[in-house]
């Protein structure tokens, strides 16, 4: 239970850095901003740094992408639990490589740089270094650290 938990600590970290990012960008008082933040996730924030200025995510595009993948997830939760037994195993429609899939189409538009390049490529190396030898999320977050202090 404890890796389990330590695992899951790791791999939410990331929401820290996208916190910090998307502060400036999220309209109102400390309550709603902190309401409002709960849409502040990994597609949302690519689209918004997309969108806004360098250094400055648009906080309509978080907020309207947030909310739209908030609903289609609810969505597809309904969906998957009605349809689920009768498709079956999610791998044998090769549904497992969705979310990689995802994050790498999130991504390539931000690889417009040889910067930006440089912390990808060393946080893919710090990944794939760490995960056959840690537990998971350790790889994330390592990826995270070495990406990070590749960008300085």
């Amino acid at each position: 239970m404890l890796t389990a938990v330590f695992a899951g600590a790791l791999l939410n970290l990331r929401f820290v850095a996208t916190g910090i990012a998307v502060a400036r960008a999220i309209p109102g008082g400390r309550l709603r901003r902190v309401v409002l933040a709960q849409l502040s996730i990994d597609e949302s924030y690519a689209m918004a740094a997309r969108a806004g200025a360098p250094g400055r995510p648009h906080g309509r595009t978080l907020l309207l992408t947030g909310a739209l993948l908030y609903a289609v997830w609810v969505a597809g939760t309904l969906v998957g639990s009605l349809l689920g037994p009768v498709l079956g195993d999610p791998k044998r429609l090769g549904l497992d490589a969705a979310f990689p899939a995802g994050f790498v189409a999130l991504l390539w538009p931000m690889l417009s740089g040889r910067h930006a390049v440089r912390c990808a490529v060393g946080g893919v190396a710090a990944a794939l270094l760490l995960a056959p030898f840690t537990p998971p999320g350790v790889p994330l977050a390592g990826a995270a650290i070495i990406g990070l202090w590749l960008a300085r």
